[in-house]
C-alpha cells in the first residue's frame, strides 16, 4: 500500500474507533433486584435494639398451621425466626400459590424468616408427598449413588435447591449424614447406604451443591443415628462409646462442617457414654462436642421436640420446660409449635439468671449471619428502633420552629414524652408521643443556630440530631448561606440533619402544618431533589457520546481530506 493509502486508512480507521467508543451504550445492574446484605456491626446493633421476647422469637421454628393468617398475625407479635412446610402444608396448591404463601408470610415479618423443608428424597419428600410436583421423581440419595455415583446426588441437589428457592424455601433439612450398615435400622434408606468415610466425602461435595443453589443445608442428625430406633415414636439409647463415636459417626460430619455447612440438626437419641440422663437435643455435653471437638460455628437446631421420644423424656421428667431445657443446651433455634408458652418459658429463666442474655444474643446473631448469607437481610430489615425528624417549619412570627417526626418502628403507646434538649443539655422544648408514633415539638428560636438532640425515656431509641436556624431578620425568606445540598440530609431543611434512614428520600419538600395549628408556616429550603437532573462527569453521557462522535469523525474526515489534497500536490 502507498504512502497516501496508509494515511488514508489510518485517519478513516481512527475516526470509525473513535465514533464506537464514544456511542457505545454503557450496560448497567439494578441494584435494586439484589439484596446487598448488611455487616456484623448492623446486625449487631439490631440485635441491641430488641427486646429479650423478641430475640428469644427469633430462636422458634414452627410449622405453618391451617391457619395462615394466625401464621402471618404472630411472625410479626413474636418476630418468629422461622416456618417449616410440611406435606400437608403443600396439598392442594400449585408451585405459584406456595411461592405467594411464602412471600405472604415473609411480608407479614418484622424480621425476614427462614422457610424450611425436609426434602432429603425417597422416603422423605415433601415436595412429591404432597402433590405439589408430579412431572418429576425425587429419588434418595442411595438410590442416585448407586445409579451415578457422588455426580448424580450432586446433580439432584442442586436441581431440588433452585426448585425450592422458587417456591420461597430457603432451608433445607438435608443432607442426611447418618451411617449404619444396619439394613433393617428405621434411617437406613435414609443414609447414603455406604461406609463412613464414603459418606465423608460425600457429605464434601453435596453440601456446597445444596448451599450454591441459594438454600441453607443441613446435616443431621447429629451425633449420629446409627442402629437406633425411631425416637418419633420411643426413646432410643445408643451405647457406643465417645471414641468409636469419634472415629466412626461424627467422620461424615466434620467432613460437612468443613465444607462450610450453615446448620447442623440434633437427634433425640441418648449417648449413654456422654449423657446417660438427657437426650442429645437437651444435653450440654453432646452440643458441646460439636461446638468444641468439630469446632461447628454455624446454627444448631434441634429436631422436632414435639416427637415422640421427647414428649416420653417430659412425661418423666415433671416440671422440666422442654424448650428452656434446649435453650441451656445450646441450640439456636428451637423446632416446636409451642412458641406462646415457649417463648415466656425462656425470657423468665433468662431473667432469672439461669440463662446468659448473652447466650441468647449469640444464637440470634447465627440466625441473622445465615439469613444474610441466604441474601434474606438489608439495612432496611434491620433499621434499629429510632427517632426520625420529618419536617422542620418556621413560624412567620420568626421566633419559633416546629420540628415534627415518627418513632420509627415504635411500639410505644400514645402518652409517651419526648423532648429536644440543647448542646448543655436543657430542655428546649418537650410533647408527647401521639398515633402511629409521631410527634410535634415547638422549639423557641434564638439569636444562635441550635444544635438539639430529640430523645424518649424509652429504652431501645436511637435519638436524632437537629438544627434550628438562628433569629433571622427577616422571617418571610431563608437565608441562602444556611442552606445546603449535601445528599445525607433530610427531605426537610437542608441543615436540619437527622438520623432518619435514607429509604425515606421522597418526602414532601414544603413545610408540615402542625397538627391543631392555624399559623400558617414558612416553607423551609429543601436539600437538592435525588431524582434531578444527573450531574455531568468528565466522560459525557450516552446522548453526547453521539454527537460528540460524529462531530470528531467529521473532523477526521475533513483532515483526511486534506492530507490527501496535500499529499497529492507534493507528488
Amino acid at each position: 500500500m502507498s504512502k497516501f493509502g496508509r494515511i488514508t486508512a489510518s485517519i478513516f480507521s481512527t475516526a470509525a474507533l473513535v465514533l464506537g467508543a464514544l456511542a457505545a451504550p454503557v450496560s448497567s445492574v439494578n441494584a435494586a433486584e439484589v439484596k446487598t446484605g448488611v455487616t456484623d456491626a448492623q446486625i449487631d446493633k439490631y440485635i441491641n435494639s430488641l427486646t429479650l421476647s423478641q430475640k428469644v422469637g427469633q430462636m422458634f421454628v414452627l410449622r405453618t398451621p391451617a391457619d395462615t393468617e394466625k401464621v402471618k398475625q404472630d411472625v410479626q407479635k413474636y418476630n418468629l425466626g422461622g416456618l417449616i412446610y410440611y406435606a400437608a402444608d403443600l396439598q392442594g396448591l400449585t408451585q405459584e400459590q406456595v411461592k405467594a404463601k411464602s412471600d405472604a408470610f415473609q411480608v407479614a415479618a418484622k424480621t425476614p424468616l427462614l422457610i424450611g423443608i425436609d426434602q432429603e428424597g425417597g422416603s422423605v419428600s415433601r415436595l412429591s408427598a404432597s402433590g405439589l410436583i408430579t412431572d418429576r421423581e425425587f429419588p434418595s440419595p442411595q438410590d442416585l449413588y448407586k445409579q451415578g455415583g457422588v455426580d448424580a446426588t450432586t446433580k439432584e441437589a442442586t436441581e431440588v435447591g433452585t426448585i425450592l428457592r422458587s417456591l420461597g424455601v430457603n432451608w433445607n433439612y438435608a443432607p442426611d449424614a447418618d451411617v449404619t450398615d444396619d439394613t433393617s435400622a428405621f434411617i437406613f434408606k435414609r443414609t447414603l447406604g455406604q461406609d463412613y468415610q464414603t459418606t465423608a466425602d460425600y457429605m464434601k461435595q453435596v453440601v456446597p451443591a445444596w448451599q450454591n443453589a441459594g438454600v441453607a443445608a443441613t446435616l443431621k442428625h447429629f451425633p449420629g443415628y446409627g442402629s437406633a430406633i425411631d425416637t418419633h415414636t420411643d426413646f432410643a439409647e445408643v451405647q457406643k462409646s465417645l471414641a468409636d463415636f469419634k472415629a466412626q459417626d461424627f467422620l461424615p460430619f466434620k467432613a460437612g462442617i468443613d465444607a462450610g455447612v450453615d446448620s447442623v440438626m440434633i437427634a433425640h437419641i441418648v449417648m449413654t457414654q456422654v449423657d446417660p440422663v438427657y437426650p442429645a437435643s437437651l444435653s450440654p455435653k453432646v452440643i458441646s462436642l460439636l461446638r468444641n471437638d468439630l469446632g461447628f460455628k454455624g446454627v444448631v437446631i434441634t429436631d422436632a421436640l414435639e416427637m415422640g421420644a421427647i414428649q416420653e423424656f417430659a412425661k418423666n421428667h415433671d416440671g422440666e420446660e422442654i424448650d428452656t431445657l434446649a435453650v441451656k443446651a445450646g441450640n439456636d433455634c428451637i423446632m416446636n409449635n409451642d412458641y406462646e408458652t415457649g417463648i415466656p418459658q425462656v425470657v423468665a429463666a433468662v431473667q432469672k439468671g439461669e440463662i446468659s442474655e448473652a447466650q441468647i444474643d449469640g444464637s440470634v446473631k447465627r440466625i441473622l449471619q445465615m439469613k444474610n448469607k441466604l441474601g434474606l437481610l438489608s439495612a432496611e430489615d434491620i433499621q434499629t428502633n429510632h427517632i426520625s425528624v420529618d419536617n422542620v417549619t418556621y413560624k412567620e412570627d420568626g421566633k419559633t420552629a416546629v420540628i415534627t417526626g415518627t418513632i420509627v418502628d415504635s411500639e410505644a403507646t400514645t402518652g409517651e414524652p419526648i423532648s429536644a434538649t440543647d448542646a448543655n443539655g436543657k430542655v428546649v422544648a418537650s410533647g408527647v408521643i401521639g398515633g402511629e408514633g409521631h410527634y410535634e415539638l415547638t422549639v423557641p428560636m434564638t439569636e444562635a443556630e441550635q444544635q438539639l438532640t430529640i430523645s424518649t425515656v424509652l429504652n431501645g431509641y436511637d435519638p436524632a440530631q437537629v438544627t434550628i436556624k438562628a433569629l433571622a431578620k427577616s422571617p418571610e425568606t431563608t437565608d441562602p448561606s444556611t442552606t445546603t445540598n449535601g445528599d445525607d440530609k433530610d427531605d426537610t431543611d437542608a441543615n436540619t440533619p437527622s438520623n432518619k434512614p435514607s429509604t425515606d428520600t421522597n418526602k414532601d419538600q414544603t413545610s408540615n402544618k402542625p397538627s391543631g395549628g392555624k399559623d400558617k408556616n414558612t416553607p423551609v429550603a429543601a436539600k437538592n431533589n435525588k431524582t434531578a437532573t444527573t450531574k455531568h462527569g468528565f466522560l459525557p453521557q450516552t446522548g453526547e457520546k453521539v454527537a460528540t462522535g460524529v462531530a470528531v469523525a467529521g473532523v477526521l474526515v475533513i483532515a483526511a481530506i486534506g492530507a490527501v489534497v496535500l499529499i497529492r500536490k507534493r507528488a
